[in-house]
């Protein structure tokens, strides 16, 4: 990383794992689940759900700061945790609700902790 003369070399890591299950029993795939029945109430067909969680972590090279980032507003050390149940109803419809909670070391004035950060996040995707 290069900033007007200062130059750096820098080395974040990071890491994601995901795990999920069909609670319907379909089988899921990278192309996502295809419900066995479409949704039909009065046949008593709801589609495929699945349960998913994540973990998440992020954390910053020291030597990132102060050259190339302010310790005031940036965190050091970032740490998710999140949940998602995703219905779908057809096989071109999916909706989606997740959860996810953040917290962070550093980001805040006089060396505290940025706060922690909750979203509720609902998508709906339609693929044809």
């Amino acid at each position: 990383m290069a900033r007007g003369t200062e130059t750096r070399l820098l080395r974040h890591l990071a890491w994601n794992g995901t795990l999920s299950v069909v609670l319907t029993g379909e089988d899921a795939s990278f192309d996502g689940v295809v419900p066995a029945h479409r949704f039909d109430a009065s046949e008593g067909y709801l589609g495929a759900f699945e349960l998913a969680v994540r973990a998440t972590s992020l954390h910053v090279d020291s030597n990132t700061f102060p050259a190339f980032a302010d310790e005031s507003k940036s965190a050091r050390n970032a740490y998710e945790l999140a949940a998602g149940l995703n219905w779908f109803p057809t096989s071109n419809l999916k909706i989606v609700t997740d959860y996810a909670r953040t917290t962070f070391q550093g980001g805040a004035p006089l060396g505290g902790a940025r706060a922690t950060e909750n979203v509720v996040l609902l998508r709906t995707q339609f693929a044809y």
